[in-house]
């Protein structure tokens, strides 16, 4: 099943997103989740892919370090309105492994229900985090965006695997990373730092949908479906979907499709999947 990975206008700290959540916000996964306890062990898929530059020869053009760095400078720099270049030494990719039988176990619990409960009342949407992706001690160096016009070319600093993890770090005057580019055209770097250690850049999500039917057309063989329950509402609850007084039975179920909203803008890549920023 496909899903669509959402590129964050900054770094999120790795501890602030994890595999099989429910979020309300896709934009915001460490605030307003819940992470649901399952007797399923959730399995990571992890795969680490190398910085360009140590593959090209063996992949050029295929691999995916060089594909997301170039997605996420292009991205920031359309959403900061300057240029932003981004390198890193590694790229790694977390996924969920068969995220359909961890969604059905994730909503047995009645913790669970209860908190998809309380979301539709609020007229929230759900998310779960099938994946994402990280990168390790990345290079981001900001400028005016006539920069970009410069060739310029950024390469990984030493400086960067020295850091401290999870810091920030402003490199100042230091002299990596490096810049090149024709001189003639370059401007000025507004900035430059390092995002020390293993940060998310993005997150890849499926969507928890929900459709009602009524007791009095079901039989009761319908309801022992792991992704059914009763609901149990006042009479006159305004309940986003619901048809008052009929409905009292919610299916929930992941679905891939995702709404963008219309200032979002997407890429689609036929190795990668759909990107949005």
């Amino acid at each position: 099943m496909s899903s669509v990975t959402f590129i964050h206008r900054t770094f999120l700290p790795v501890q602030s997103v994890r595999l099989g959540r429910f979020v309300r916000n896709r934009d915001e996964p460490q605030s307003e989740y819940l992470d649901p306890d399952s007797n399923t062990p959730l399995q990571p898929i992890i795969n680490p892919h190398l910085s360009y530059g140590e593959v090209q020869q063996h992949a050029a053009g295929k691999n995916f370090s060089a594909f997301l760095t170039s997605l996420v400078s292009s991205s920031w720099t359309k959403t900061r309105k300057q240029y932003t270049h981004v390198t890193t030494s590694r790229v790694t990719t977390y996924q969920l492994d068969n995220a359909g039988l961890w969604f059905k176990e994730a909503v047995k619990p009645q913790t669970t229900r209860e908190w998809v409960r309380e979301s539709i009342d609020l007229g929230n949407d759900i998310y779960m985090v099938v994946g994402y992706s990280t990168m390790l001690d990345a290079v981001v160096v900001e400028g005016s965006a006539d920069l970009a016009g410069t060739e310029a070319q950024v390469t990984m600093p030493v400086t960067a695997s020295l850091a401290a993890t999870g810091a920030v770090i402003p490199l100042g005057n230091i002299t990596d990373p490096g810049i090149s580019g024709k001189r003639d055209n370059y401007l000025s770097i507004r900035r430059q730092y390092v995002a020390s250690g293993e940060q998310v850049c993005g997150v890849q999500y499926r969507k928890v949908c929900f459709r009602w039917f009524s007791s009095r057309d079901v039989t009761n063989a319908f309801l022992h479906g792991d992704c059914r329950w009763k609901w149990y509402s006042n009479i006159g609850s305004n309940i986003r979907g619901q048809e008052i007084g009929t409905n009292d039975i919610v299916e929930v179920e992941l679905k891939d499709a995702l709404e963008i909203d219309y200032e979002q803008e997407e890429y689609e890549s036929d190795t990668y999947g759909k990107f949005v920023w």
